[in-house]
């Protein structure tokens, strides 16, 4: 909130923006200076937002594998998610994603909130690369519906993380909130005329009345200020979201933790404040017709999520996991208690956080997964275990060939005594790339030099007119010995 002096001070430089900018900084200005004021005067006039409790989750490098395979289960069991995205801002260039926020709504008395920080995940050949993989085709099933402030298309800046793809985005069952709830309000707030000298509230909530155009969406601040009548900070919107929130991620002061726990807090409020909006509004009644309408749309449309895993050798033991829970490591699951609190305009503002308790053990789900879906999450978990030992030494080899067959491959690195235990593929851009995994890595710089001039398109070439030489000559040969025989 402005001081008196700030909040004078601004509304000047509002009123006397200097003419000799260029239109574009003047309109700028003008829309930063009008934004701080706007922001000034619903912090005067609304208590702040306060959500419901909730556990907090960071995805990135630093994830322990069983909070990913927890977090899988968790989404399984959630038919409802509220998600919402945060980018940064680069001078003269398109903002670049950052952060993406989820809430799973559980049957519990608390929801999760988690968040993804594509700017620190894991190499695309780890292990919780790919169970990060999976929580995204499991939360893009058609029996989720995904609750979003605008459209579902701002997830495809996301797509060149390689954890979804478009496919998977255009066919998920989203509801956008921001359009529900601007049809609410022009159908529930038409404008209201008085009639002169009328005694009853003639306060018109129309969105003209209210400063709104009507042929604008609404923000989510408008929205919780006038229908919540609180209080949503947006201060934070213009972040460094890349920076790295989780404090796992490297060693921070005590300044770094207090600035990031305002951008968390910022980040998961967004969420929770949609949360509130859909109780309020009960959008939730979308649910039974989408679900309903589930079980008539064609499966085969929905891809499904598969290893491209190609053993050479399955001598080697899997490693099954011996429980899906969360991890008793260093790494702390915060439970964010809130407590209900009532301001008025007067009212002393209350602790900018909501105070954190540490929990190690999973909450009771009341729904829990059925045996058929802990089979297959348990043998998508023992794929992972396989390919992570399988690959545990790798080489990789960039923009092969696309022409060479696995077999062939398998057979031109036996050919070259190459202890191969699996191989793989990664098309995440246009060009293709090979992953080797080694058995041992005593000759690693020997090997690479190796396949440093394997599968180019000079190599197959070769490759393919050694192979037909190799028929004719064996043609040749078995039309000599029938002649022979005769």
């Amino acid at each position: 909130m402005l001081s008196e002096n700030e909040y004078r001070k601004t509304k000047q430089q509002l009123e006397n923006i200097p003419r000799d900018l260029p239109t574009k900084q003047q309109n700028n200005l003008k829309k930063l200076l009008k934004k701080k004021l706007h922001e000034h005067e619903l912090a005067s006039k609304y208590p702040p937002f306060q959500p419901l409790p909730y556990a907090q989750f960071f995805i990135n490098y630093a994830t322990h594998e069983l909070t990913l395979l927890h977090l899988i289960e968790s989404v399984q069991c959630s038919k409802k998610i509220i998600l919402d995205t945060e980018s940064i801002t680069i001078p003269h260039q398109p903002n670049e994603p950052a952060l993406i926020q989820l809430q799973l709504i559980l049957p519990t008395s608390y929801s999760y909130v988690i968040f993804v920080e594509v700017c620190h995940l894991p190499r695309e050949h780890d292990t919780t690369f790919d169970l990060i993989k999976l929580f995204f085709h499991t939360l893009f099933q058609f029996d989720k519906i995904i609750y979003i402030w605008g459209e579902i298309k701002e997830l495809t800046k996301f797509i060149k993380f390689g954890l979804f793809s478009n496919e998977q985005i255009r066919l998920s069952n989203n509801i956008n909130c921001q359009d529900e709830f601007k049809k609410y309000w022009q159908r529930n707030y038409p404008h209201k005329i008085s009639s002169y000298g009328s005694t009853e509230d003639s306060q018109c909530n129309c969105e003209s009345c209210l400063g709104i155009n009507p042929q604008d969406p609404w923000s989510l601040q408008n929205a919780v200020a006038h229908k919540l009548h609180l209080y949503l900070d947006k201060r934070f919107t213009i972040s460094q979201f890349d920076i790295g929130l989780d404090s796992q991620l490297k060693h921070l002061n005590d300044s770094e933790i207090k600035h990031r726990e305002r951008m968390i807090h910022y980040a998961a409020n967004d969420c929770l404040s949609i949360y509130q909006l859909i109780l309020e509004l009960n959008f939730f009644h979308h649910e039974q017709s989408v679900t309903s309408l589930s079980s008539h749309k064609s499966n085969k449309n929905i891809s499904n999520y598969s290893f491209q895993l190609l053993p050479i050798s399955s001598n080697d033991d899997l490693i099954v996991p011996n429980e899906y829970d969360i991890p008793s490591t260093s790494r702390t699951v915060y439970l964010i208690e809130t407590p209900t609190v009532i301001l008025d305009n007067h009212s002393s503002t209350p602790s900018q956080f909501p105070t954190t308790t540490n929990t190690s053990t999973k909450p009771k789900y009341k729904k829990e997964l059925s045996a058929e879906e802990r089979k297959k999450l348990h043998n998508k978990t023992c794929t992972l275990k396989q390919r992570k030992r399988y690959f545990r030494f790798q080489i990789t080899r960039e923009d092969i060939d696309k022409r060479f067959t696995t077999k062939q491959i398998k057979k031109i690195l036996k050919q070259h005594n190459i202890p191969v235990t699996a191989v793989s593929f990664s098309s995440r851009t246009n060009k293709k790339a090979l992953i080797i995994g080694l058995k041992e890595i005593t000759k690693l710089s020997i090997y690479e030099n190796i396949v440093a001039d394997l599968f180019t398109k000079q190599h197959y070439e070769q490759f393919r007119n050694d192979k037909y030489k190799s028929r004719s000559s064996s043609h040749h040969h078995r039309s000599h010995l029938n002649h022979y025989h005769f």
